[in-house]
C-alpha cells in the first residue's frame, strides 16, 4: 500500500500539454480541482449521515431488548433524552447537507454563500456524527 497518508504529490516537469486538451485554459488547473471538493465533501457527509441512522437504529433496537436494574433501558427517561438528541442531530445535519446541495444547484461552487456552508458542513457533521 502507499502507507498511512494515501495524498500524495505528482511533479510534472518539461510537459507539454496540445492546446486542444486545456481545460478551461492555462494555469487554472488548481480552479478545476476547487470545483470538485464541494461535491466530494458533500458526497462523505451525506454517507456520514446514513452511517448516524444505522447507529440510531441499532440503538433503539438495542434498548428495547437491555435491562439495567430491572428495567428495560427503553423505558428511561435518560435514555430516551439521548436518542432524541441522537435524532435532532442526524436532522439537523441532513438539514445543512441539503441546503448545501441546493446551493451547489442553485448557484455554482464558485460561489462565496455556498463554499462557507460547504465548509460549515465538512466541519460540523464529522465531529456531530462521531
Amino acid at each position: 500500500g502507499l502507507g498511512q497518508d494515501a495524498a500524495m504529490e505528482i511533479v510534472f516537469e518539461d510537459v507539454r500539454v496540445p492546446f486542444a486538451n486545456v481545460l478551461l485554459g492555462e494555469g487554472r488547473g488548481f480552479e478545476i480541482s476547487q470545483g470538485r471538493l464541494g461535491p466530494g465533501r458533500i458526497h462523505h457527509c451525506m454517507r456520514m449521515i446514513g452511517q448516524g441512522e444505522r447507529s440510531l437504529a441499532a440503538m433503539c433496537a438495542r434498548v428495547q431488548e437491555r435491562e439495567a436494574f430491572r428495567k428495560i433501558l427503553a423505558k428511561n427517561d435518560v435514555i430516551l433524552q439521548d436518542i432524541a438528541k441522537c435524532r435532532a442531530d442526524i436532522d439537523t445535519c441532513r438539514l445543512l447537507v441539503h441546503r448545501a446541495a441546493e446551493l451547489m444547484d442553485e448557484r455554482g461552487n464558485a460561489d462565496g454563500e455556498t463554499r462557507q456552508l460547504l465548509s460549515l458542513v465538512k466541519a460540523h457533521i464529522p465531529v456531530t456524527l462521531q
